[in-house]
């Protein structure tokens, strides 16, 4: 194989770092630098803690009783211990804020457990913790000599996109999302009619409270749902939301029934009734058709 032929395999070679922004590649090194300066100062700390308690004990011993060693160095009652232990919790913490930034940025639902499952060594059980020693010395070893890199949890977290982008596994998570919201998955039918350029809602997608005669009207969790997939169809945008669709989105009963959604160009409106149905009408027959077979599917 001659040397051409190995630079061009080097040149396409794909890496995580070429599957993520700029952006993202920032806050992925950010976050491994935070990790690994934080380790090394928790074990200097400790070192150092461990060293101190050691001599004010060498001190003392002779002229006060065992309580008094670490009168001097006492803090919060924290010993040299409490650093070891937050030392062994970096790596899940470290793999917490890589997850949570890729799903609130992109709106996906990477599981953090499959990856801590593959990253971090197994706990043993229970009984094996009591009967071999070697077995929990060896767990709590594996964790504070882990260096984990960014580079290491993206790896898993393309594992579980499979293969899709982040945008791609955000809208099947959207229409997935809104397929289950719009059908009655133990019989198996859907709770939606198509009627012209109205969906229609038909069960328990609603709710209205009256109270001092005045009502007060507030969305399920499954319409809500809908209503995401809603703000995709009409912006391509995951995360982006039309002002009156975030406003229904949003906490807190809404006094009106009827909401207008004036500045979207594929839905109108959404009307809720008394008996839990909800109205979404479009602006042509044809968008309708095409939000139902793409993001909530036509019975088969």
């Amino acid at each position: 194989m001659n040397l051409n032929l190995l630079e061009k395999m080097a040149a396409v070679e794909i890496k995580a770092d070429n599957r993520i922004s700029e952006k993202d590649h920032r806050f992925c090194e950010i976050q491994q630098q935070a990790y690994h300066e934080a380790k090394d100062a928790l074990q200097k700390i400790h070192d150092q803690w461990k060293s101190m308690s050691e001599r004010q004990t060498e001190l003392l011993s002779p002229i006060v009783e065992p309580y008094y060693l670490d009168q001097y160095i006492r803090i919060s009652n924290s010993d040299a211990s409490d650093f070891i232990k937050k030392i062994e919790a970096l790596p899940e913490i470290f793999i917490n804020k890589l997850v949570s930034y890729f799903n609130n940025t992109y709106k996906v639902s990477i599981k953090e457990f499959l990856i801590t499952g593959k990253l971090l060594p197994a706990e043993p059980d229970s009984h094996v913790w009591d009967r071999e020693h070697k077995a929990k010395t060896e767990y709590h070893e594996k964790l504070r000599s882990m260096k984990l890199t960014y580079k290491d949890i993206l790896d898993q977290i393309f594992i579980q996109l499979g293969g899709q982008s982040f945008t791609d596994r955000a809208l099947d998570e959207i229409k997935e999302k809104c397929h289950s919201a719009a059908w009655d998955s133990y019989h198996g039918k859907s709770e939606y009619e198509l009627k012209k350029d109205t969906i229609r809602f038909v069960r328990y997608f609603c709710n209205c409270d009256s109270w001092c005669s005045c009502e007060k009207w507030s969305l399920c969790d499954s319409m809500k749902n809908i209503l995401r997939g809603l703000a995709f169809f009409e912006t391509s945008v995951i995360g982006s939301y039309p002002q009156n669709i975030a406003y229904l989105l949003g906490g807190g009963n809404k006094e009106y029934s009827i909401v207008s959604f004036d500045d979207c160009t594929k839905a109108e409106q959404l009307k809720m009734f008394k008996n839990g149905r909800v109205d979404i009408k479009f602006t042509s027959k044809e968008f309708a058709e095409q939000f139902a077979a793409e993001y909530l599917g036509h019975v088969c």
